[in-house]
């Protein structure tokens, strides 16, 4: 078992998904994959969440986008290993 991150929590998940290098076909990692009451229960969390965000300031959205990009450009490399593996 797997977990996958749902909702702001672990979830765990029977069902894994194999990820293979598309090159040379070795396997690179083996993730979970949801299920349909994953997916059901994230739309549900994602229209909750869309009931709060559509009431925010246009700059109030560009903050919180340039504060994921920021961390995202943190982990840059991280995340380029990850893409190249």
């Amino acid at each position: 078992m797997k977990n996958c991150y749902l909702a702001g929590q672990w979830t765990g998940s029977q069902h894994l998904l194999e990820i293979k290098n598309p090159y040379d076909g070795r396997l690179v990692a083996e993730v979970a994959q949801a299920n349909a009451s994953h997916i059901d229960q994230a739309i549900a969390e994602a229209k909750k969440v869309f009931a709060v965000t559509r009431r925010l300031m246009p700059y109030e959205k560009y903050a919180a986008l340039m504060q994921m990009s920021r961390e995202l450009a943190d982990r840059a490399e991280e995340a380029a290993k990850i893409i190249c593996e």
